[in-house]
């Protein structure tokens, strides 16, 4: 890999980690205001009545479990990306063999 692509690399793994929050933050609340749209029309609920405030309660809920979620498999991807990128930084190939023969 030349050292051009192992620079890409770490300039991906910086962004990544500069805006992880935000990327989770943001996965959360649009899965919340979506939720919280059309879940009551899924289950069939009528206006403020308690099955609507229950699937208010779901949709925010899962946009917490979700963002929970997503921010766990960003993590993954950037130890993996951050791990490729040392390895392929540190690579300076295998060190010379030496032979050596004990004492008789």
């Amino acid at each position: 890999m030349s050292a051009d692509e192992i620079a890409k690399l770490a300039g991906r793994v910086r962004w990544l980690e500069h805006h992880r929050r935000t990327i989770r933050t943001a996965i959360g609340v649009v899965v919340a205001v979506v939720g919280i749209f059309t879940l009551p029309k899924l289950l069939g609920s009528k206006l403020y009545e308690w099955p609507r405030i229950h699937a208010w309660l779901m949709a925010v809920v899962f946009g917490i479990v979700l963002a929970f979620v997503s921010d766990i498999v960003i993590a993954a991807v950037l130890s993996g990306w951050e791990v490729r990128h040392d390895r392929l930084a540190r690579d300076r190939g295998l060190p010379r063999a030496v032979v050596r023969r004990g004492r008789k």
